[in-house]
């Protein structure tokens, strides 16, 4: 799981997948980058790649993004 997380972080994974999910392109994305997330966080043991600042970012930016859709 190391090279896992490494990779993840240096590739910036989250961040895209998250940019993704807030363009919601193609229609659907925003469920699959969900799906992604939640997979990887019960996959991935280390909390490495979610003590990145830009990683909080990202995940705290599409979380708004559902939030002022819901609204």
């Amino acid at each position: 799981m190391g090279e896992l997380v490494e990779y993840l972080v240096k590739e910036n994974m989250v961040q895209v997948v998250c940019g993704y999910g807030k363009m919601d392109r193609p229609k659907g994305m925003l469920a699959l980058a969900l799906k992604f997330l939640i997979h990887m966080m019960r996959t991935v043991k280390s909390t490495q790649i979610f003590n990145q600042r830009h990683t909080h970012m990202a995940l705290f930016s599409l979380l708004e993004n559902i939030c002022n859709s819901l609204r």
